[in-house]
């Protein structure tokens, strides 16, 4: 008990040595309860003019990205579809509880590309993540069906439905650029 008391003493004479900001906040262990101040509030500093770059963790480029606290617009739809699929890159084996392999890269690329390539007046797909790892997006409303899978590997295996007009399936290169012809005309709004 000795020796947990002499740590606990070291802490908190390293933490009585930081200022104080605003009231401290408390943890307790078995034995010991450490006072901790809150982190000092987080300022721009003056060279700051609204620009920065910052490294991508998973392909070490530079990203230049805008001030983080100003706010021009609100988030689109597309927007918020392409953040959605984006956030399940942090995912690992066995995503959903019942053996989902991980999130492929090159598919969750081809589909934020082909989202930033539909027109931003048209309808938004729902994002959806396949047990195989692939990235999906699916339309569902009452005339248009349609569910796109991205393989990765610069295909797009598709199935739509248009309410009256029949359906189609298939297979179709995407280079990530430009919309394939078949989509502009069964994904029309």
């Amino acid at each position: 008990m000795g020796s947990s008391t002499a740590i606990a003493s070291a802490i908190a004479a390293a933490f009585a040595t930081l200022p104080a900001q605003s009231a401290p906040t408390f943890w307790q262990t078995d034995r010991v309860v450490l006072q901790v101040p809150p982190a000092p509030p987080t300022q721009l500093p003056d060279w700051f003019q609204g620009q920065q770059t910052e490294t991508n963790a998973r392909t070490n480029d530079q990203v230049h990205i805008e001030d983080p606290t100003l706010a021009d617009r609100a988030t689109t739809h597309l927007e918020e579809a392409i953040g959605e699929i984006r956030q399940w890159a942090l995912l690992t084996n066995n995503w959903d509880g019942e053996g989902a392999g991980p999130p492929i890269d090159s598919s969750l690329q081809e589909a934020t590309s082909f989202i930033c390539a539909l027109p931003s007046q048209g309808m938004v797909p729902e994002p959806m993540l396949h047990p195989s790892g692939r990235a999906g997006l699916y339309w569902n409303d009452a005339t248009l069906y349609a569910d796109l899978e991205f393989t990765g590997n610069g295909e797009i295996v598709y199935y739509i439905e248009r309410r009256g007009e029949g359906k189609h399936k298939g297979v179709v290169n995407f280079d990530g650029k430009k919309m394939p012809l078949v989509f502009t005309t069964l994904l029309r709004a």
